[in-house]
């Protein structure tokens, strides 16, 4: 098959999704092309989101798929044009109709209500969770939930330290977010009192946030995988707890709410990690206490651990998630 993946660059796990599914893709054997809808003028005010697109792009170009540099003015007969970025939507609906290609969207969060019109055009709409398609099920027929999965083999755990914990915040920042990184930030420094810790950031979190003796900083990470092999718990939400559970992390889910540690044994095959379930604030006693429980009873947390990483092979597994894409994809052909 001939794939045209649309998307606009930023630091998300919706560039997550976007890169592994041209590379999955690309492995199976198709022809994928790759259109970043980002104007790198713009992107020259933050250096660091410039090299991050940079090498975004190099990485795709590296696994075998073809990095349009501007926006195609025609494309070959039945090219799936699959758009991610709603801002690209637009653009890929005109070039589907003028061309008489499938169009499938993806839905990967909230806020699309000005662009209803483009997904009831659509051949297929996919949506990465339940939550996100609910708000426009009554004017969207058949939205398909495939919610986002993980490389397996990629994200393997490695062997734990005995003589620390390891907690990783794996995220981007949003004012939302602010407060509850604070109390999170201040909670973490007292179990380091308590609990040997090393803690790692990995995204655009300001620097001021976290801070301590054993805080590390390593802002955006292409390979986030060799970061959270050794670690113990992830704190975030969406991609980042289906990632940490992958490498045998206890995935704790802070958004703007404090859903709190993931029991595996409770979750529903596609899981929904949106930081905003619970509708708990961010609270300095709670997040410390039960961070702190977890730390220190090592059964539990190496119990929680392994049922993490079973529930990630049993559900999360990429293979299974380009298998369903593959199908989809060819019902429209």
């Amino acid at each position: 098959m001939q794939v045209l993946l649309l998307n606009r660059f930023f630091r998300s796990g919706q560039t997550v999704h976007v890169e592994q599914l041209a590379r999955g893709l690309v492995q199976r054997g198709h022809k994928v092309k790759v259109y970043l809808d980002n104007n790198p003028e713009s992107l020259k005010r933050s250096p660091q989101t410039l090299k991050a697109y940079n090498n975004h792009k190099k990485n795709l170009v590296l696994q075998g798929v073809n990095v349009l540099e501007t926006f195609p003015e025609k494309v070959s007969f039945k090219t799936i044009i699959h758009a991610h970025s709603s801002i690209t939507w637009p653009q890929a609906t005109t070039l589907a109709k003028d061309f008489h290609c499938p169009l499938v969207l993806t839905i990967h969060g909230y806020g699309l209500n000005n662009y209803i019109s483009y997904m009831q055009q659509a051949d297929l709409v996919i949506s990465v969770g339940k939550c996100f398609a609910e708000p426009y099920q009554n004017e969207v027929k058949d939205i398909i939930v495939l919610g986002n999965a993980v490389d397996l083999l990629e994200y393997q755990p490695a062997k734990k330290h005995q003589d620390k914990k390891v907690i990783t915040y794996l995220g981007r920042y949003a004012e939302s977010k602010r407060l509850g990184l604070i109390i999170l930030g201040e909670a973490l420094n007292e179990a380091a009192k308590k609990v040997p810790l090393e803690i790692r950031v990995i995204g655009n979190i300001p620097f001021g946030i976290f801070t301590g003796v054993n805080v590390n900083n390593y802002g955006w990470q292409e390979d986030r995988a060799h970061f959270l092999a050794d670690s113990d718990i992830v704190i975030g939400t969406g991609m980042a707890i289906r990632e940490g559970m992958a490498t045998g992390n206890v995935g704790y889910v802070l958004g703007r709410d404090a859903d709190g540690f993931v029991d595996p044994s409770k979750l529903e095959p596609i899981p929904e990690f949106t930081g905003g379930k619970s509708g708990l604030n961010p609270d300095l006693s709670l997040i410390y206490n039960s961070f702190l429980e977890l730390l220190q009873d090592e059964a539990a947390l190496r119990e929680l651990q392994q049922e993490s990483r079973l529930f990630a092979q049993k559900y999360l597994d990429y293979n299974n998630f380009l298998d369903q894409i593959e199908d989809l994809y060819s019902s429209l052909l």
